[in-house]
């Protein structure tokens, strides 16, 4: 739904777009892209993966990442969801929600927290607080003054 209203980041619609243009070629081809395990080792795909890490706020493009890699995007959403195991915006997102986890601790307001953790506003942080952790950012906050 937020790829509709245009609240998701680029690289979330990229990865949707590439994983359902992908699940369109394996169910109506009638071939199979093997990936082979030596590949699992590239050393470029470690470097997406850190760069993810440390430009988890940022509005960050598979394309940027493939090109960094010297691999097709196809390329790194395979070997990503082979070896890392969930693509490269669930790392992203994920990312963004341990540090929003973070600022609110540490007292930070939700606009602040949002924006420190590269969330479109905070309703955006919100949803996805909501989707990841199961409770909203409020909740959470109130869960820890209850400790």
């Amino acid at each position: 739904m937020a790829a509709l209203t245009g609240q998701d980041t680029r690289l979330s619609l990229e990865t949707h777009f590439i994983c359902l243009l992908r699940e369109l070629i394996h169910r109506h081809a009638d071939f199979d892209v093997p990936v082979f395990d030596k590949e699992l080792d590239h050393p470029a795909l470690e470097n997406a993966v850190e760069k993810i890490h440390d430009l988890y706020n940022e509005n960050l493009s598979l394309e940027s990442l493939a090109n960094d890699a010297d691999m097709s995007v196809y390329a790194l959403l395979r070997l990503f969801k082979k070896r890392i195991r969930v693509s490269p915006y669930l790392l992203q997102a994920g990312l963004r929600i341990k540090h929003a986890k973070t600022c609110l601790k540490t007292g930070a307001s939700f606009a602040e927290s949002a924006a420190e953790c590269g969330f479109t506003d905070q309703s955006h942080m919100t949803r996805q607080f909501r989707r990841w952790i199961g409770i909203t950012p409020g909740d959470y906050v109130k869960s820890l003054s209850a400790l």
